[in-house]
């Protein structure tokens, strides 16, 4: 009877810190393993929570995952001081990881408790998710592996936005020469054009203009005498 209390007691608080962490938005928590001769192996999430970072002063070999859930075990060799494993990739659940840090074997869990969104460019295959968050452009290519690439919305979001100008304002010209305007007083500096003019000169008019000596002839001065 005692012992049928104590597993309902166990069984209600561990739906409780589950659903405890849930309200709180937990997605991952690690079980670390905090064996004072395996201290030189650090056990973190990543600042957006997604990631399980290893780190460690020894060569990670290789990590090895049993889902308690499906009871499947996925072995993977990195070969690596630091290792980024992405959660997306794990269902809620349990899980234990075996990591084998240079000659030790050290053994760690999490408990994933939320789904986490699947970035855009994320990698179906778990093993090449994680070398490629792990090594280096050229330890990928040494294992056939081809480097990440990010999608050409991407791409296109990281290209440098082009400059805005101020509205009204023209767009430079490559010519550096300067633009000579019309100078608007240009005409007041200008001398005067002299016309000479003499009535004896034949205008395009349909008659010949009258000369003086005609105009002496036919007509008397003011004083009704002739002109000389």
């Amino acid at each position: 009877m005692k012992k049928g209390k104590t597993i309902s007691v166990l069984f209600l608080s561990f739906l409780i810190s589950v659903f405890g962490y849930s309200q709180d938005g937990v997605y991952t928590v690690i079980d670390k393993n905090k064996n004072d001769n395996n201290l030189d192996l650090k056990q973190e999430l990543s600042p957006h929570l997604d990631t399980l970072l290893l780190k460690s002063d020894q060569q990670i070999l290789r990590v090895r995952f049993l889902s308690h859930n499906l009871k499947e075990t996925r072995t993977i060799d990195v070969v690596s001081k630091v290792v980024r494993i992405p959660l997306y990739h794990f269902e809620e659940g349990r899980y234990t990881i075996a990591v084998y840090n240079g000659p030790k074997i050290i053994v760690l869990g999490f408990n994933r408790l939320l789904p986490l969104a699947k970035p855009e460019d994320f990698d179906l295959d778990l093993e090449k998710s994680i070398l490629r968050a792990s090594l280096s452009a050229s330890e990928l290519k040494s294992k056939g592996i081809e480097p990440f690439k990010p999608s050409k919305a991407n791409q296109l979001n990281n290209l440098e936005k082009p400059t805005t100008r101020a509205a009204g304002t023209r767009k430079p010209s490559k010519d550096k020469s300067p633009i000579e305007l019309p100078n608007q007083n240009a005409h007041k500096n200008k001398p005067e054009e002299k016309i000479e003019y003499s009535i004896t000169v034949k205008r395009n008019l349909d008659r010949e203009m009258e000369t003086r000596e005609e105009f002496r002839e036919r007509s008397v001065r003011p004083n009704g005498k002739k002109y000389d």
